[in-house]
Formats: structure tokens, sequence, C-alpha cells
């Protein structure tokens, strides 16, 4: 994965930039002049929106309405300047600590605040939702979300309810970045749902029926053309309480379709135009706002032929020193084996670790590759521990024909 910087843009009225439209929609936008006199905001996105059950949502596309209906423990203040990271801030959480080995989360809940339908936050909806993210037991457990949620919860040991408002999270491991993770979304968000909305509807039912705490209610979809979200008249934040009373995405997937209808007048936003069309977009009256915020772009490498593995070998020859080194006692261990044959049975038991390292640094796509210590590796540590004592067991055996070798009595070898 290779990260550059870049400046995402949101093209928006003047001073309209405030309360939720900050954070509606990722990379490039363009809004209409004549939005601030509406109450309905009609948005043009690259496509129609996918599931609508946060813990098995599979599209950034499908984020842009979910953090607004769902909300964490915690949220990134994506409306901080000078900033090339947003800040982690409080969301249902209002505070927490972290224990002195850094693996122990206690999180103190936000009172007051309630789902959509009515149903109240509290520790006992927390454990409801960890339950159907991470249990498989539970009886509402969500099967996708395993999978999709791997990265927020791989470090996960337990969690349980302290009081009413307060809620403990514990990891294996110290994991600098799960507060972050807690805030992000695009493949699975670790954001609340209404336990009473999901004894409801179902785990299927979740998909059409859609019960958060966030800024903006669910309120109608019309899938392949549009979503419909509506105000929270009683969101718990006041000061982030929508100034309109709908919100519609459509998803329109030719970017000459969405700039042809916000020029017309039936679309107010429209979000990544074409490159070459912001200065003419600039031009008929849309006013740009922008903020630098980091953009990861993935690389997706193809191992279904020899050149995709091969190109991958290379790349980890070049940038990681561990592999290098691994390389390098390859080749040595080669040629002791061809020159000294008596030797072979050591070196040969050396190279199998060596090799079963470098193939799964390929597998995990690890350049450091030090994942191989934790403990969810388990059966890598275990495999490698029986390969080295193993090793151990025949250099002993072999301790005089090494001595031999030291001291250049090549001829001398048994």
């Amino acid at each position: 994965m290779i990260k550059f910087n870049k400046e995402n843009f949101h093209k928006v009225k003047n001073g309209f930039l405030s309360g939720f439209l900050a954070i509606a929609l990722a990379s490039l936008t363009i809004t209409s002049p004549a939005l601030a006199e509406k109450n309905t905001i009609t948005i043009g996105i690259e496509a129609d929106l996918a599931r609508l059950d946060p813990h098995i949502s599979t599209t950034w596309n499908t984020f842009k309405a979910l953090l607004h209906m769902y909300e964490g423990f915690v949220a990134e203040d994506l409306l901080a300047e000078n900033v090339e990271t947003p800040p982690i801030v409080p969301s249902l959480a209002e505070s927490w600590e972290i224990s002195a080995d850094k693996k122990t989360y206690t999180f103190k809940l936000r009172e007051g605040v309630s789902f959509h339908d009515g149903e109240p936050w509290n520790a006992q909806a927390a454990k409801f939702n960890l339950d159907r993210m991470t249990n498989p037991d539970f009886e509402f457990h969500q099967p996708g979300s395993v999978g999709l949620l791997s990265w927020v919860w791989g470090d996960l040991e337990s969690y349980k309810v302290v009081n009413d408002f307060t809620f403990e999270i514990k990891l294996k491991q110290p994991n600098a970045e799960f507060l972050r993770r807690l805030s992000a979304g695009g493949s699975g968000t670790p954001r609340m749902i209404s336990p009473a909305a999901v004894r409801k509807y179902g785990n299927d039912g979740i998909n059409t029926n859609p019960v958060g705490t966030g800024p903006f209610k669910f309120g109608e979809r019309e899938v392949g053309v549009q979503t419909v979200l509506v105000k929270n008249s009683g969101y718990w934040d006041e000061k982030r309480v929508p100034k309109f009373e709908r919100l519609i995405l459509r998803g329109i997937p030719e970017v000459t379709t969405r700039e042809l209808g916000l020029l017309t007048g039936e679309l107010d936003m429209i979000s990544t135009p074409s490159p070459d069309s912001l200065e003419y977009l600039e031009a008929q009256g849309m006013t740009m706002v922008k903020g630098p915020v980091s953009t990861i772009y993935p690389i997706w490498l193809n191992f279904r032929g020899g050149k995709g593995v091969a190109a991958y070998f290379g790349i980890l020859l070049i940038m990681s020193p561990l592999f290098s080194l691994l390389f390098i006692l390859m080749w040595v261990s080669t040629f002791v084996t061809t020159r000294y044959s008596s030797l072979s049975s050591i070196t040969s038991i050396f190279s199998i670790p060596v090799v079963y390292i470098m193939v799964n640094m390929m597998k995990l796509n690890d350049f450091i590759y030090y994942d191989f210590l934790s403990p969810k590796d388990i059966d890598f540590r275990i495999n490698f521990t029986i390969i080295l004592f193993m090793s151990v067991i025949l250099i002993y055996r072999h301790m005089e024909n090494i001595k031999r070798l030291i001291k250049g009595q090549e001829s001398k070898l048994k």
C-alpha cells in the first residue's frame, strides 16, 4: 500500500461550510449557487448506495450516507483546519481512559442520547453491537462483519459493561491506531445500531431500515435511483443539528451527467467532477473550499500469473532489509551445500525456516514482518519454533564438522 498526501476538495456555496455538510462527501465536490435558499439538498454521487448495515457495508460511496445516520464511540473532526490528520474527538463516548500498558480502553458513554427509534444509548447497547460484530454465539451475530471488521477487532481480547454508562474494551496487544479505526469506515464501520431495530427487523432488515443516532435519519430509498435522509431534530449535539430538512443522494455513474445536473439545477451538489471541468464550473458561480486530508490509494498486485509474483518478489527485495538478508542467507546456504555435501543436512533444515518466513512475508504483504511475533499468527510461531529446535539439534550433532570448516580443515570433514 502506497500513501499519497494530496488535497481533497469540497465545492460549496460561500458561507455554507458549517455543520454536517463539512463531512458529507469525500474527494472533490461542487455545489450550486442557489443552495443556501433550499431546505433540501440533492447530491449526485458516483453510484447507488450498497448495504445500509454499517457492520457489513463495503463501499466508501455508501459510507457517505452511513456517517450521517450512525455514530461510534469516537469520531474524526473533519472540520479541523491546518492539520494533516483529522484529530480524534468524542462522539457517543464523551471521554475515555487508556491503561498504562495501552491495552485497556475505558469509555465514559454520553448520557441522554437516543437512537432514532427512541431506544436509549447506554453500555448495554454498546455490548449488543460488539456482540453483533464479534460474537458468533450471539443471537443477532452478523457473520459478514467478521472479515470486514477484522481491521478493527483483530486485536480484541474482551469487552464488558462496567456500569450503565461505562464500557471497557481490552486488546491483546497495544494498537496505536485503535481509536482511529473506531472512527473510520469503508470496509465495514464499527458504528452503533439500535438494538431494538435489530430485534424488530432482523439482521437482513437493517439494510432497508437503518436506525442509528446520527444527525440524519433514514427516510426512504428507491433502489437504483435515490436515498432520502431526513433531519434528526432531536440530535444530541446542538451545534451539529442539520440546517437542512432533507438530504437526497442520487447515484449517477456518468460524470458528465452529474455535471449537467448541477448546471441545470437538478442537483445542488456533485461528487468528483472531471478535473477538466473545474475552471468552467467555477466560472458558473461555484465556490471551492479545500482542506488538506491524507488520502490512501491501495495498489493490489495480481498473483495469478508468474509476472505478478516476480514483481512483488522484486519489490520486497528492494524495500525490505529483512527479506534481502534472508535472500542472501539462502544463497550462502546453497553455496555451502554444493561445496560441502557433508553439511547438507544442516543447510537444508536451516533453509526451511528462512523460506517459511519469506513466503509468509509475501503472503501477508508485510515489508517488515513483525506480525509473526503476534498471538494472532500462532500457527506460524509454533511451526517456526519446531523448525528452529530441529536446526539446533542438527547443528549440535555436526559441531565437529563446523569447527573444522571454520579452521579451514575442509579435507577432514566427515
